[in-house]
């Protein structure tokens, strides 16, 4: 007798509770938030970055703020400082701080002997690291890593997840501009080479003012579809001090830098992510979520202004504050659906106007299924049956369908109320239970 029966029959009660609604364990849908943030000089002490105007106890503070308000599940930095203690302390003074013991880090490489380098954060309960090597260049290296989706999907394939995270190099002279069409070519020749037909996603800042400049073109025109690369919101153009596209834009978010941090205000598309047409399309069992990419902060009223000043509503003024503070780039981030083959049932619909939809048996997360018609923000809570409030949050939902998952591991097992509510008031009770 399997877990969902065995739970019917404990009583009449848990026996109706259990007709009513629909498993939710086995559906096999998973969201998956990536992120990449160049860091700043972190932990790499210069004559401009110093422990005065980049210090790192301080800037720790502000990264775990936007960390906990992002809660990516795999993150792609930039200027990491050069060394292994550097990296260790990213991850546990940022992101395993508090209790998290979540995340762990690729392997540290630096061929190059760069004094600042790319490593890849993941989150281990839902990934794991198949391969991993730099691409080489003659300026850094651009990390090459191949992860698995640690859910085995019932006919046994695995879902691999190609990721690299570079960092171009910087600059708008003619030189600057050859050498980054290099070092993108190296790693078009790399991926070609394995003959790559997988999910691919490349993110990083790549220092480039237009999508003409040579360095982009090698990655979204090259010959090979497989490895191809596409923006997934399709905002191709003359970035550059353009207010065209003042929403997209990551650098700087203040006007006036402080010795470390540029100023100039928010004027440059230099960070992106980049997926290929297998992650467009839903090819191998991974997709892009459209309406999901996004610069954190950025409302799009910022052109050349600082990102706290008017005020910003974007995000809370604490996250605000420590995006001000913490770098002079914006992270960015887009959800992927991993899908590893399982059916999705859900209860009954809501109105037209959005539905909240999961089953009734849970363990660690509790999972869900949201339709909206328009984007919008819900507050959840999960309640005890006395009405106790528990948990609770905010999802913020984009247009169309949504799958998500709800962290509720803190909770003992048994029976309880997961209430919904959009901004207008409209809200829904639906019953679960904890394994």
């Amino acid at each position: 007798m399997n877990i969902f029966l065995k739970r019917c029959v404990l009583g009449w009660t848990v026996l109706f509770i259990c007709l009513g609604f629909v498993r939710l364990r086995a559906q096999g849908i998973d969201t998956v938030t990536v992120m990449t943030y160049n860091l700043l000089y972190y932990g790499a002490n210069t004559s401009f970055c110093t422990t005065a105007n980049n210090n790192l106890q301080t800037k720790n503070g502000h990264l775990r703020t936007i960390v906990n308000h992002i809660q990516p599940d795999l993150i792609g930095v930039q200027e990491m400082g050069n060394n292994v203690g550097t990296t260790l302390t990213f991850l546990n003074d940022v992101l395993n701080f508090g209790g998290v013991n979540r995340w762990t880090r690729a392997n540290f490489m630096n061929t190059t002997s760069s004094n600042i380098l790319s490593i890849l954060y993941y989150d281990v309960t839902k990934f794991g690291m198949a391969s991993q090597q730099p691409i080489q260049t003659s300026l850094r290296d651009i990390m090459y890593y191949r992860l698995f989706y640690r859910e085995i999907p019932p006919a046994g394939d695995t879902v691999f997840l190609n990721v690299a995270v570079m960092h171009l190099k910087a600059g708008s002279t003619a030189a600057d501009v050859v050498q980054r069409g290099e070092e993108t070519q190296a790693m078009m020749n790399f991926f070609n080479a394995k003959s790559l037909r997988e999910n691919l996603l490349v993110m990083g800042d790549f220092n480039t003012n237009t999508s003409s400049e040579v360095a982009y073109v090698n990655m979204i025109s090259h010959p090979n579809i497989h490895i191809r690369l596409l923006d997934p919101i399709n905002r191709l153009g003359d970035w550059w001090n353009n207010p065209a596209f003042a929403d997209v834009h990551t650098q700087s978010p203040r006007i006036n830098g402080d010795g470390c941090k540029s100023g100039g205000g928010l004027d440059d598309r230099y960070d992106q992510l980049l997926i290929n047409e297998f992650v467009r399309a839903d090819s191998a069992r991974v997709r892009y979520i459209p309406g999901t990419y996004k610069a954190i902060g950025n409302d799009g009223q910022r052109f050349n202004g600082n990102l706290n000043s008017p005020f910003n509503g974007s995000a809370p003024n604490n996250v605000i504050t420590a995006l001000y503070e913490a770098s002079d780039h914006l992270p960015v981030i887009l959800k992927l659906r991993v899908n590893t083959g399982f059916g999705l049932s859900v209860s009954e619909e809501l109105s037209a106007a959005w539905e909240f939809k999961l089953g009734t048996l849970a363990e660690d997360d509790l999972h869900y299924f949201v339709s909206a018609a328009n984007e919008l923000l819900m507050r959840w809570e999960v309640l005890s049956l006395t009405g106790q409030a528990l948990l609770k949050g905010i999802l913020a939902v984009d247009r169309g369908d949504f799958r998500g998952a709800l962290p509720i591991y803190s909770l003992s097992p048994g029976l309880y109320l997961l209430r919904v509510q959009d901004q207008s008031g409209q809200q829904r009770f639906i019953r679960f239970v904890k394994q």
